[in-house]
């Protein structure tokens, strides 16, 4: 156990430094580790300073977090519904919520995100703008990988004669 914090903090720091000269690639581990912690911290200062009452701001906002969602950024969306819980209600211009982009997108560390909190049971039936709701996305997935599946093993066993 630390005396103090700075004590720990430079314990904390010389591990790290023998750590990256026994293994050079941890280095890399630990550059990216800081650079994903500088940028939650990034997104909180800015989730601090924002009016969410403020269209404008909302309208900023929403585009991050639905590009975020598609991309699989699961802390970026993790720190705006920590700072605006009605971000959950936010849909996109074909009426997909976040939790729709999750799953259209296959991205299961935000699906699991959203799925954990108190707000899933409103969007397992909410339907987009040509009437899909969750289990159609998932289910088109599911025939898509399927086939997928069927296909490669089609082309992968023909080899000109039959077996």
């Amino acid at each position: 156990m630390c005396v103090t914090g700075a004590m720990c903090h430079k314990l904390h720091m010389m591990l790290w430094n023998g750590l990256m000269h026994l293994a050079p690639s941890i280095k890399v581990i630990h550059k990216e580790k800081v650079r994903n912690m500088q940028a939650v911290e990034i997104v909180r200062i800015i989730c601090k300073g924002v009016i969410w009452n403020d269209p404008q701001n909302q309208q900023l906002l929403k585009k991050a977090f639905f590009k975020a969602a598609t991309l699989g950024i699961s802390k970026f969306v993790q720190e705006i519904i920590a700072a605006y819980k009605g971000s959950v209600y936010w849909e996109d211009e074909n009426k997909h919520t976040i939790f729709h982009v999750a799953v259209l997108h296959r991205r299961a560390e935000v699906f699991d995100l959203i799925y954990s909190s108190t707000f899933k049971s409103n969007w397992l039936g909410s339907n987009d703008n040509i009437r899909n709701n969750i289990l159609h996305f998932g289910g088109s997935w599911y025939r898509q990988v399927k086939w997928q599946v069927q296909h490669c093993r089609c082309s992968g066993s023909w080899n000109g004669s039959r077996q």
